[in-house]
């Protein structure tokens, strides 16, 4: 399947290089290619069928490298994935089920195996790469800190105290577009396993998934992805009452009230210490989620994709200004054996 964005001849921007203007977009088309089967998306690029692969697997580099050495291949941090727990529903409206969830999680495994060690440990709710606002890891309250290691006899004792003695069984749903996450399923099955909990694996195609989202009948986990954005959208889009990102039907009084308090805050000093402490409180107290490693991705393009340096998006998940700047140099194209 392919998307096809046609260039506009009547847009309005134009690109100053050296006084001269030059109207926008550079290139006549972009073409998305839809590709379920990663090993797919990974012929594509070293094919030139496509001429820039956005997001693959650590597994895919060497091969890559190997295979088609032009490339241009570079790696990022990802995007931070979670597991929503229902907060509005039994066991997870406990937050002691909810730390033990975490507890039984050993996080250090996952990247060390799954994430072949390349990717954070702690990057969500802030994104490691927001320095005035990101707390690390060693610099959280023992509390919080404490979920991000494994202690599953800890998780075995929560659950009792919470009044699961024998466990309980649970559905996760997730999308089987992510290869990340069908290799996390099956870690989870064996985690949970040890503290009692099984775990009911529901995979469903992605537009499926996205619209169970906060839907009567999602599941109480929800295995999901999300965008870094900035402070204040992440505190509102995943964990204010009722809204539309809120996977885990978080609902607290205090952290609304805060949120709007800080919006409000000309003392940027001031507002930014608040939201510091709403993240630490977001992560060691509330405990919406199961926080999961971000990992390690990477990007590759031919080096005749021209103006373009491995960017994703600019403001909140927007392409086309860096789309429109691309241009392809159709001659050294033809020159690696990749013209049509």
């Amino acid at each position: 399947d392919v998307q096809v964005y046609d260039r506009n001849d009547e847009y309005w921007d134009k690109e100053v290089i050296n006084g001269v203007a030059y109207d926008l977009p550079y290139n006549d088309r972009v073409v998305y290619h839809i590709m379920g089967d990663e090993s797919a998306r990974i012929a594509a690029i070293r094919t030139c069928r496509v001429d820039i692969l956005e997001a693959f697997r650590w597994q895919f580099e060497e091969q890559l490298k190997r295979s088609a050495p032009e490339l241009i291949v570079q790696s990022y941090l990802g995007n931070p994935g979670y597991l929503a727990l229902r907060n509005d529903k039994p066991p997870f409206d406990d937050v002691r089920v909810r730390r033990a969830m975490n507890l039984a999680i050993n996080q250090q495994e996952i990247l060390d195996t799954l994430l072949n060690g390349e990717g954070e440990i702690l990057n969500y709710p802030f994104s490691v790469r927001w320095p005035d606002y990101y707390t690390p890891l060693d610099e959280l309250p023992p509390e919080a800190r404490e979920l991000f290691e494994y202690h599953p006899e800890k998780a075995k004792q929560l659950l009792a105290e919470a009044g699961y003695p024998d466990g309980f069984e649970f559905d996760i749903m997730f999308t089987t577009a992510s290869p990340y996450h069908l290799d996390l399923m099956a870690m989870f099955e064996a985690y949970y396993q040890r503290i009692g909990v099984k775990v009911i694996s529901k995979p469903l195609d992605y537009p499926t998934f996205r619209a169970k989202m906060r839907e009567p009948d999602q599941a109480l986990g929800y295995l999901a992805v999300a965008d870094e954005g900035n402070p204040f959208q992440v505190l509102r889009s995943r964990f204010v009452t009722d809204q539309t990102w809120n996977a885990a039907i978080h609902s607290d009084k205090l952290h609304d009230e805060t949120f709007h308090s800080a919006l409000s805050m000309k003392d940027a000093e001031q507002r930014d210490a608040l939201l510091r402490e709403m993240n630490i409180r977001i992560i060691g107290e509330r405990v919406p989620y199961v926080w999961l490693p971000t990992p390690t991705m990477y990007e590759a393009w031919w080096p005749y994709v021209k103006n373009y340096w491995g960017e994703h998006s600019v403001g909140t998940q927007d392409p086309g200004p860096i789309y429109a700047r691309i241009w392809i140099d159709e001659d050294l194209k033809r020159q690696m054996g990749c013209g049509s």
